[in-house]
């Protein structure tokens, strides 16, 4: 494999590491809007989608400015997002924010 070549892949948005015009697709609606705040779970459930538990914090945790970044263009935008997805680590900071934020 050429690292060289693979750390290149993504630098430009636009365009790939071969120079030409990168795929992508508009986006035109948006009905479910989720966050993920992260794998750290005081639990280890069998049926968990993303295998939380105590040990394992493999996903970055997002803030509530984050969050609020993404619900105010959500909120400006004409997607029709009609529902909003919120999945906790149930260690996760952001519970008190979300909680004092709603109130």
């Amino acid at each position: 494999m050429d690292i060289e070549k693979n750390s290149a892949q993504f630098t430009d948005p636009l365009i790939t590491a071969t120079g030409e015009p990168r795929a992508s697709v508009q986006l035109r609606a948006l009905d479910t809007l989720w966050f993920n705040t992260g794998t750290l779970c005081n639990l280890a459930c069998e049926s968990c989608y993303i295998e939380s538990s105590p040990v394992k914090d493999r996903l970055s945790y997002t803030s509530l400015t984050e969050v609020q970044t993404f619900l105010d263009k959500v909120q400006q935008s004409n997607y029709g997002t009609q529902q909003l997805e919120i999945i906790i680590s149930m260690l996760s900071s952001l519970i008190p924010m979300l909680v004092r934020s709603s109130i």
